[in-house]
């Protein structure tokens, strides 16, 4: 996120300090977006962003019933507040 380098280095630090050493979250495809304790890898992004660094800088859902897609978690971000593609793995 280049526009607010910040957030992303807090995003990275509540995923690795919160929810991965401690929450241990179990892998699971359930809809319940705010819920901790099962995700999947784009859900887990978003609640990084979510719980570590700013609310601002993501589309609430207001029911929580939602599926983060891996395809579409660029459209889930706030206008200003997109990733940027900083790594690639191919051309």
């Amino acid at each position: 996120m280049t526009s607010h380098p910040e957030y992303a280095k807090e995003a990275a630090q509540y995923a690795y300090n919160d929810m991965y050493k401690t929450d241990s979250p179990v892998y699971n495809l359930e809809p319940w977006l705010y819920q901790k304790e099962k995700s999947y890898c784009s859900k887990y992004v978003y609640l990084a962003y979510w719980f570590g660094a700013a609310h601002a800088a993501l589309k609430r859902f207001i029911t929580g019933f939602h599926y983060i897609m891996p395809h579409h978690l660029i459209y889930d971000f706030s206008s200003g507040y997109s990733p940027a593609d900083i790594y690639k793995v191919t051309e």
